[in-house]
């Protein structure tokens, strides 16, 4: 009874990621149907590697056997190399068979994502059956996501070959992603299985960690490419966050569950002691990294090792953006009402129309906003401003109206946005906007 109870907690863990890509895909959302059915391919494939043990490795003398770079060779070659090319294999068959699924960058890693996550998925059955049921809490926090991965870090070399124009070379590029993606795999493996002191687990999780910053470089730079992008949508950070962290949260009380039913107090004690420290850390870092991405058309960032949270002048900050753009994206392209405070700045209270004319990014990718500010009512007499977002601190009334600084531009027409920096613009005042519907 125990070992299904765990089969059903292991199948909750490619339920959440589904999700978190589905929600992430703003532009095109894929339908369940082809979803499912990938999952469903993929959930087999292990039964490849199983014949290719039985059939082609084990008849040979390669085995683990305590040598470093023996086992190093193994984790790459016999371990990682077989599962990466069946796990994307799903994925070449749909590609063929059914070409327009895949229209857009995103769907390539969506449906490299599920495989992985499909993959995944059987190959925890087995370990609970052979392990029992204490291995599933480890691995759907880190097994799981991280096959995740590198599937897509091995797709990303097409994604990057097909779509992307000012690519020079193209051909490397589609070989180095799959090699990279075959190489990490056995690295993380390598450091889990090799027969070595414990600082070797420690650092698999420091390779873990590093691998989120580039699955999340990944996914923002396969949106950014999207045939139907428009500044009007963004991506919920805030909500999807929390989905991320609750479905979590949730999945650890089905695990104590479990441990009840299996009258194991003692396991019940060490899942509660790491999920407040190293698991929950590592869950934490890992929603809100891959939670804050920021959409600009046809931007490529730069795919390189960083640590997901970086130091901040005295506090601790996410690589990302963690602005939640939905506060005053809703309002683009749309007539709004600008409220200059504080008093001593608007002692007559006075408002101003305006219209949100479009999203700007600077030469740091910080965004802002290009604004008309008419003079008087119902006048087309007008001048451009900028509204930079208030990030920090109180960001929106008790209405929950944004705030934002209003900026000078100087020389409108000349400008190269991309060019500058938000210092470039002067402040004039701090605004309140307020919806067209209160106009």
């Amino acid at each position: 009874m125990l070992l299904y109870f765990g089969i059903l907690i292991g199948a909750l863990v490619p339920f959440i990621w589904i999700s978190y890509l589905r929600k992430i895909d703003v532009f095109e959302k894929e339908k369940i149907g082809p979803v499912v059915l990938v999952f469903i391919l993929s959930s087999l494939s292990p039964f490849l590697i199983n014949l290719l043990h039985t059939y082609l490795i084990q008849p040979t003398s390669v085995a683990l056997n305590g040598d470093w770079l023996n086992d190093f060779l193994y984790a790459i070659f016999v371990i990682a190399l077989p599962e990466e090319v069946v796990k994307i294999s799903p994925i070449i068959l749909l590609f063929f068979i059914k070409r327009k699924l895949l229209n857009e960058p995103f769907d390539f890693i969506l449906y490299a994502s599920v495989a992985a996550l499909a993959f995944s998925f059987h190959e925890n059955i087995i370990y609970i059956y052979r392990y029992g049921y204490g291995v599933i809490a480890g691995r759907s926090i880190i097994s799981s996501p991280f096959h995740m991965f590198c599937s897509a870090i091995f797709i990303y070399g097409y994604v990057k070959y097909k779509f992307d124009k000012n690519e020079k070379n193209k051909i490397l590029k589609l070989i180095w992603f799959p090699f990279f993606a075959v190489l990490s795999h056995g690295i993380f493996d390598f450091f889990l299985i090799a027969d070595g002191p414990v600082f070797m687990r420690i650092l698999s999780l420091f390779y873990f960690v590093f691998l989120i910053s580039i699955y999340a470089v990944i996914i923002n730079n396969s949106i950014n490419q999207s045939t139907l992008f428009t500044q009007k949508i963004v991506i919920d950070s805030t909500s999807t966050s929390k989905n991320l962290l609750n479905q979590y949260f949730f999945l650890l009380l089905f695990y104590i569950v479990g441990c009840f039913f299996a009258g194991d107090e003692d396991a019940i004690k060490s899942l509660l002691q790491n999920a407040i420290s190293l698991n929950g850390l590592l869950i934490v870092i890992m929603v809100l990294r891959l939670t804050r991405l920021k959409l600009i058309e046809k931007e490529w960032l730069r795919v390189k090792f960083e640590f997901p949270i970086y130091k901040n002048g005295s506090s601790w900050a996410f690589n990302g953006d963690g602005f939640d753009e939905t506060v005053i994206n809703q309002y683009l392209e749309e007539k709004i009402e600008l409220f200059p405070f504080p008093v001593r700045l608007n002692p007559e209270g006075k408002t101003f129309e305006a219209y949100l004319e479009k999203k700007l990014q600077t030469v740091e990718n910080e965004t802002c906003y290009l604004v008309k500010v008419f003079k008087y009512s119902a006048s087309t007499d007008f001048e451009y401003f900028i509204l930079n977002p208030k990030k920090g601190g109180i960001t929106e009334f008790s209405d929950k109206n944004p705030i934002a600084a209003l900026c000078k531009i100087k020389d409108y027409e000349n400008i190269d946005f991309s060019k500058l920096e938000l210092v470039d613009f002067p402040f004039v005042s701090w605004v309140k906007i307020n919806s067209p519907s209160n106009i």
